[in-house]
């Protein structure tokens, strides 16, 4: 009798499938193919709250919007859980003005689902136009946690929600409570586009609040206020934020030995196209790093800080190792009357090409008035072949010419 066995479980599996299929089919379809999913299963709840997505961004008169709400309210009725189909009811009351429905269907789809996004951005939204920024921020939480592809949309439109608002303080005690998953990225933006006396404050209170900014964090701040906050206002800013040493330095981490704080006034080192420069183990055997610059293309940044000298003259001292000797490569020092790499020369210098040994080396400039900002800069100067020229800088200073002895 083993085959009329065989022959009942064929007989009741094919009838499973063939009562299932329809609605595993819509299930799956209901996403992307909606009118194919109603072939197979007109009545499936997903598949209507689907098709009914597509058909709210295509509706164009009274009658078209109508018929999206008759297909939510089918949805609904054969699940009334199914969050697009409330949602979608929900933009059809807010279309007709009927403002508190609309509230009132967003905030159940809300609690029903932490993942639809459009009805966490509609809560967003409209918490922010109506000033409760308790519920901006909760939902932009909610939007931000649940899929990074749509920070670069939300994270600079919360940067740009917070400007003068409640929201900037908000988010700083978030930040410092929760550390949430989405803290840096804020941050950086926030350095990239938000008011520069915004975003200083909002480092200063997370200082103030045991939970500083991080290098990577403060580093994009630095790189735009630059150009936009004066030189002697910022270089007060960093020593707040970004200064591990302390004093009052001409030039930071001058021997490379410590660690390096964000630039301006921190060593901005360059890696692009096989061009680098590194903080490295000193190739003579001395104790600490040096600066390591590995090039061949001609005429490329490698290292540069910016600095805040006042005026006169002064002397740019340090020792160049050259690791690997190419006659046609050298090393160019250029300061600039900026705290970028536009501003006019004040000097510029080729250091000289040494054996394998350090020599020391130094070169004069004088600062002119009104010369708020500077940028000492180090440029290769390859000689574009496949072998690359290898120099090292260390125990470099700055030192007023009447210092000297």
């Amino acid at each position: 009798m083993s085959w009329l066995r065989g022959l009942v479980a064929l007989s009741v599996g094919t009838a499973f499938l063939w009562f299932t299929l329809p609605i595993s089919l819509g299930f799956y379809l209901a996403g992307g193919r909606p009118d194919l999913a109603l072939r197979f299963a007109p009545h499936h709840a997903d598949a209507l709250a689907a098709d009914a997505d597509l058909a709210i961004f295509k509706a164009k008169d009274a009658r078209q919007i109508e018929l999206v709400a008759g297909k939510a309210r089918e949805a609904l009725l054969r699940s009334p859980l199914q969050v697009s189909a409330l949602r979608n009811l929900a933009f059809v009351d807010a279309m007709h003005n009927r403002n508190s429905q609309a509230a009132a269907a967003f905030a159940l789809a809300g609690r029903l689902s932490l993942r639809d996004f459009p009805t966490h951005f509609w809560l967003l939204r409209s918490g922010y136009e109506l000033g409760d920024y308790n519920a901006t921020l909760r939902e932009a939480d909610i939007l931000l946690n649940e899929d990074s592809d749509t920070w670069q949309v939300l994270i600079p439109m919360l940067v740009q929600l917070q400007e003068g608002s409640p929201l900037r303080g908000m988010i700083v005690r978030m930040i410092a409570r929760a550390h949430p998953v989405w803290a840096s990225s804020y941050l950086q933006e926030l350095g990239r586009s938000g008011r520069p006396e915004g975003a200083f404050a909002t480092f200063r209170d997370l200082q103030s609040a045991g939970h500083p900014a991080s290098v990577a964090d403060l580093t994009p701040y630095f790189r735009r206020a630059s150009t936009d906050v004066d030189p002697t206002t910022l270089y007060h800013q960093w020593r707040a934020l970004a200064d591990g040493k302390g004093g009052d330095q001409r030039l930071r981490n001058g021997d490379f030995d410590g660690a390096n704080p964000p630039a301006p006034f921190g060593w901005d080192l360059s890696n692009a196209g096989g061009n680098y420069a590194e903080l490295s183990a000193d190739p003579g055997g001395r104790p600490g790093n040096a600066l390591h610059f590995l090039f061949s293309d001609s005429y490329v940044s490698l290292a540069s800080q910016g600095m805040i000298l006042g005026s006169g003259s002064y002397r740019l001292t340090g020792e160049v190792y050259l690791d690997s000797a190419q006659e046609a490569s050298s090393v160019r020092v250029r300061v600039l009357c900026s705290l970028n790499d536009g501003g006019a020369p004040i000097v510029v210098a080729t250091l000289p090409g040494t054996s394998a040994n350090w020599n020391p080396f130094a070169i004069s400039f004088t600062v002119p008035r009104g010369c708020a900002g500077q940028r000492l800069i180090f440029d290769g100067m390859g000689d574009n072949t496949l072998q690359p020229a290898s120099v090292w800088i260390d125990r470099l200073a700055i030192v007023p010419a009447k210092e000297e002895h």
